[in-house]
């Protein structure tokens, strides 16, 4: 019987130290759409939007940002959406109230140790979730403290498929200038 509890404990074990975590601060989360992102705002006493610096799309490939703020303790907190779908949270706390060595000890305690670590930043790498897969089934959530007071959290295949979307489009932007500017060059020659 005591073989048999011991097993049962050494694969709880296991299973608990491979098992990866979801990121969430005051119920805001990777892979939440902009819709519920806003609702826990308006229903927070804590945060608010900040309607000055409400980014908007400007089309639909460009992410949506959304800045929210909790003075005094928190500057600013902006969530990206691409897709509708949250992926990146970054929350720069007030450094008159929260501290780099602070921050990278609360991490460490809910984390584990970090990836990286020097005196100025910290990364965890593998350690998180959003319980989304990439195209190819991989799952890359990437938390780092950056100093004096930053966190920033994004699902990092989710920026790399954004970011090369993005970079297409300003390709095909740019070598669309440049045709109609080549056009009319020639066009005047006439």
């Amino acid at each position: 019987m005591r073989r048999f509890k011991a097993l049962g404990i050494a694969v709880l074990c296991l299973l608990l130290i491979g098992q990866k975590r979801y990121f969430s601060y005051m119920g805001l989360t990777l892979g939440q759409t902009q819709q519920e992102a806003e609702d826990i705002i308006a229903k927070s006493e804590d945060f608010k939007i900040d309607e000055a610096r409400f980014f908007g799309k400007i089309n639909e490939q460009t992410p949506f940002i959304l800045k929210a703020t909790y003075k005094p303790f928190i500057n600013n907190l902006y969530m990206q959406f691409y897709s509708n779908v949250c992926f990146h949270i970054t929350i720069e706390y007030n450094s008159n109230y929260f501290d780099y060595l602070s921050l990278v000890e609360k991490l460490e305690d809910t984390y584990g140790k970090p990836s990286i670590r020097t005196a100025n930043f910290a990364a965890w790498y593998g350690v998180l979730t959003n319980g989304t897969r990439g195209e190819n089934g991989e799952i890359d959530v990437r938390l780092q403290l950056e100093a004096p007071s930053t966190v920033k959290v994004y699902d990092y295949v989710l920026m790399k498929k954004m970011n090369t979307e993005l970079s297409n489009i300003i390709f095909l932007i740019t070598n669309q200038t440049i045709i109609e500017t080549e056009k009319r060059r020639l066009m005047n020659e006439l």
